[in-house]
């Protein structure tokens, strides 16, 4: 996941130095939908449910980490989940594109990419579009 986001921020600051200013990650907030780390080995899964994540205090945690934010990239179902939540309660102000997650696994599912290089491609283009009003 990390080396992909590293290829995704990397593309989109050449494609688009406007809106993502830098291809280094800590320039950017990165936070989790969910602020407890979920592994397998560690606890027996991956991800946190769905109402998990929605749970209002995991919202409000999560609001006042992005709340001075202007653009937001939700990555994966959980995260989408979360946003679409905080924007329906209008407490989200950034400008919003939604992405599939970025592990390895995820990335090879993308349609119309051949390696990693072609799918991080295809979704930094639908993740552009959507900041470019296209979707």
């Amino acid at each position: 996941t990390g080396a992909n986001l590293a290829r995704v921020l990397t593309e989109l600051h050449g494609r688009r130095p406007e809106l993502f200013p830098s291809a280094l990650r800590h320039e950017y907030v990165i936070t989790n939908s969910w602020p407890t780390v979920e592994y397998p080995a560690l606890t027996g899964r991956s991800v946190p449910t769905e109402a998990e994540v929605l749970q209002p205090d995991n919202l409000a945690r999560l609001a006042g980490e992005i709340a001075v934010l202007e653009r937001i990239v939700a990555c994966g179902a959980q995260a989408q989940a979360a946003l679409r939540a905080l924007q329906a309660a209008g407490t989200v102000r950034a400008r919003v594109a939604y992405g599939r997650h970025l592990s390895q696994r995820a990335v090879n599912m993308i349609p119309g990419g051949s390696d990693t290089a072609s799918r991080i491609r295809l979704w930094c283009d639908a993740v552009l579009s959507q900041f470019d009003g296209k979707t």
